[in-house]
């Protein structure tokens, strides 16, 4: 809704949205942190809770509000950098 987004074009309200992570238990995965990865696979993740980093400290999910528009901001930001290296790619 109009009303739901600010000026900059970041939200004001959202709902509840996460990306795969190594704590949301979904997809037939069970969570589990990253330092109990087999053959000490662990030390190739600078945290237990693993995810995008859009997610920020959300993992494995946003609970409240805040949380929320923060995920949707933060990819905001990352699609919007992304197109913006499209002319330097080429066609």
């Amino acid at each position: 809704m109009p009303q739901d987004i600010g000026e900059n074009g970041e939200v004001k309200f959202s709902y509840p949205s996460s990306y795969q992570n190594t704590q949301r238990g979904n997809w037939g995965y069970e969570p589990k942190m990253t330092s109990e990865y087999s053959f000490g696979a662990g030390i190739l993740f600078d945290r237990d809770v693993y995810g995008p980093d859009v997610m920020g400290d959300a993992l494995p999910r946003p609970e409240t509000l805040e949380e929320c528009n923060e995920v949707f901001n933060q990819t905001g930001r990352m699609l919007r950098d992304a197109f913006q290296q499209r002319p330097q790619v080429g066609n």
